[in-house]
């Protein structure tokens, strides 16, 4: 008769409670072999038709597993055994150091730890000797982040219990309902946005081949005047803080060569929003973005509908479809963010690849508030005679109301008149 036996894991019990699991193991040879006399022996000495055997098995098997093999489960890591799933109090920074020091032998205790800190917290400071045992015992960025997210709960409790309500997506409903109430006040501020002139920080960085080792190009000073009829005006202000050397003002600041970006305004957001683009929308996930409630959303621009040009240094241009999220707030029904990037860019085009971001919140024109972009960020990819990467950060500061100079007839100083004869 084969005895059925419970995998026991040798490795995280200590040697007495091995002797005594192995010592109830032969309790039940000596019974099973016993129960089987009474069974298979004589009729006269059969004493019941019920395999006693098997019942006494189970019975003790169940008595070894429960007081055996429970202890050394619930021992936890006091014990060096399993992580208990029954504890509650916050993780202590001892028990830490102790999970940690399984990470060697059990790799996939990492997961367990992980899941342990998030589910109950914890109840010490983060300090730089607790991340120096993180790393030193292989707990990795996974622990290391799971450990900031809890420090930062301990700290500010009502910050993590806002953190938590954000980030419960609402209903599909009131997903679309949200979309489609920013979509009608995004373009009705559009509308409604004065002429303005702001000033723009552009800091362009260069890398070589796929490095993200930035090598500083220059600083422009810009001033953009933007009109509703004519879009926008760019003019160079400065270069590296000098004056910059026969560049007129235009549609955008190509002259100085190097990588230019144009349209970080309501224009995008517009042509995103605009019935005739059909954007295609997907609610993703809701977090917080700098303290506020927002879902995120992903979008699909098809070429066919796109308004976004890719210019080359040598004067190629094309329209490229384009795709990525927007960070929508729950309260405000605005944009808080919003990042693109360029698909299925010609292969026989310079330009590999395009990613963008930009920052909004809302600023002052004449007193009245008005959302606006105040960072944004332009990343290239270029494979042409050598294969490089550019990188335009850009500040928007001093945003002002824009009033067209109008000189009236009385401005215009009169001809002098002629004397007779001449």
């Amino acid at each position: 008769m084969i005895i059925p036996c419970p995998v026991v894991p040798v490795k995280l019990m200590d040697s007495r409670r091995w002797c005594d699991i192995e010592f109830s193991l032969r309790i039940i040879s000596v019974l099973d072999r016993e129960a089987q006399k009474m069974y298979f022996g004589p009729a006269q000495n059969r004493k019941s038709p019920v395999p006693v055997s098997a019942l006494i098995q189970s019975f003790l098997l169940v008595l070894v597993i429960t007081f055996s093999l429970a202890p050394a489960y619930g021992a936890g890591i006091a014990g060096g055994g399993l992580l208990t799933t029954q504890a509650t109090a916050p993780v202590s920074a001892e028990e830490l150091l102790r999970m940690l020091k399984q990470i060697r032998e059990q790799p996939s205790i990492r997961e367990v730890i992980v899941s342990q800190i998030e589910s109950r917290g914890i109840g010490f400071d983060l300090t730089e000797d607790i991340k120096s045992d993180v790393r030193v015992y292989g707990g990795g960025k996974l622990v290391l982040a799971a450990l900031e997210k809890a420090d930062a709960r301990r700290r500010n409790p009502a910050q993590a219990a806002r953190e938590e309500a954000a980030s419960i997506l609402p209903s599909p409903e009131a997903g679309r309902q949200l979309l489609e109430e920013t979509r009608i006040a995004t373009l009705q501020a559009t509308e409604d946005l004065p002429d303005f002139i702001v000033r723009q920080q552009v800091s362009r960085s260069f890398a070589r081949g796929e490095s993200e080792n930035w090598i500083p190009q220059d600083n422009l000073m810009l001033e953009v005047t933007y009109e509703a009829k004519k879009g926008e005006r760019y003019k160079v202000l400065n270069v590296n803080g000098l004056p910059p050397v026969e560049v007129s003002e235009g549609s955008d600041y190509a002259q100085l060569g190097g990588s230019t970006s144009t349209g970080e305004f309501a224009l995008a957001l517009t042509a995103l929003f605009s019935p005739e683009t059909r954007a295609q929308f997907h609610m993703q996930r809701a977090e917080l973005l700098k303290g506020r409630p927002t879902v995120v959303y992903t979008f699909t621009v098809s070429k066919e509908r796109s308004r976004k040009h890719v210019r080359y240094g040598d004067g190629r241009e094309i329209i490229t479809a384009y795709a990525g999220w927007v960070w929508i707030d729950r309260e405000q029904k605005r944009v808080l963010r919003m990042e693109d990037l360029a698909v299925d860019l010609p292969p026989d085009f310079p330009i590999t690849h395009i990613t963008s971001s930009v920052d909004y919140d809302f600023v002052r024109i004449s007193e009245q508030p008005y959302l606006l972009p105040v960072e944004a960020e332009v990343r290239m990819k270029v494979r042409d005679r050598a294969q490089f990467q550019t990188r335009n950060r850009i500040l928007f500061r001093g945003y002002r109301k824009f009033e067209a100079e109008i000189r009236t007839v009385d401005d215009i100083p009169e001809e002098p008149k002629k004397k007779p004869g001449n």
